[in-house]
């Protein structure tokens, strides 16, 4: 039982452990940048844990649901009909006749939801269809939480697996590029304004993508321009814009 796992690791956090991991925690995200504005991501000493099964049930779960926006979509693009319904704007109805190449719509989006360990049941709140924020933080976060002495302890009888948000992340929109018809290496443009909270964010995958070779670059959408058929941010070239503010001057 998940429950038998979670209990094993809470005999672990003796009131001296806890206070030193606690400390060592606080220290190692402000290192590493996460924090949300000026508030720490993580203030508590145990991830989620689940069992391989549980998360392919959450995995399969919403690749159908995202199959079904992706059907629905489909649909849209060509049933006029079908589009009055979404009360589109009439330069987003613009925005259906263009043909971007993708497989699907989107590259990168994200299902807030909640699953109960007690019941099993999965549900699905809200659909984040632009870029949220997360995947940089998680991939701190977990390597975080595996450097502190119960995750080492507890490692010691259960095995521990985390996911690599940002490799998969890169690899995503290289994909969406590809399908798209680029072809030289591009160089990466994270937009959003500067004074959102999630700043930090942004810079985690910007030194992921500048690790795997990508020059990458972040910006403020009021000071891009279009130019000589290119996306520019001062001199700095944008071929794959990545994040969810866009104004041109």
């Amino acid at each position: 039982m998940i429950q038998d796992i979670i209990d094993a690791y809470h005999e672990l956090l003796t009131d001296q452990i806890a206070v030193e991991a606690q400390a060592a925690m606080a220290d190692d995200l402000r290192r590493r940048k996460c924090y949300f504005g000026e508030r720490p991501i993580c203030t508590v000493l145990r991830p989620h844990f689940f069992r391989p099964d549980q998360w392919r049930y959450m995995k399969h779960e919403t690749e159908v649901v995202l199959k079904a926006f992706a059907k629905l979509h489909k649909a849209c693009l060509s049933d006029t009909s079908l589009r009055e319904a979404l009360d589109l704007e009439p330069w987003e109805e613009q925005l259906y006749t263009i043909d971007t190449g993708f497989e699907a719509p989107w590259t990168t989006a994200r299902l807030d939801s909640f699953y109960n360990l007690g019941t099993g049941e999965l549900r699905y709140i809200e659909y984040n269809a632009e870029t949220p924020a997360g995947m940089g933080y998680e991939d701190q976060l977990a390597e975080a939480f595996l450097e502190i002495e119960p995750i080492k302890q507890f490692h010691k009888q259960y095995d521990i697996r985390n996911f690599h948000m940002r490799r998969s992340l890169l690899s995503t929109l290289l994909e969406a590029y590809r399908q798209f018809g680029g072809i030289e290496k591009p160089q990466i443009g994270i937009i959003d304004w500067a004074d959102v909270p999630t700043l930090n964010e942004h810079d985690l995958i910007r030194q992921y993508c500048e690790a795997e070779g990508y020059r990458t670059l972040m910006a403020d959408p009021r000071a891009l321009e279009y130019h000589d058929s290119h996306l520019w941010a001062g001199d700095f070239r944008i071929d794959l814009l990545y994040k969810r503010a866009f104004q041109l001057n």
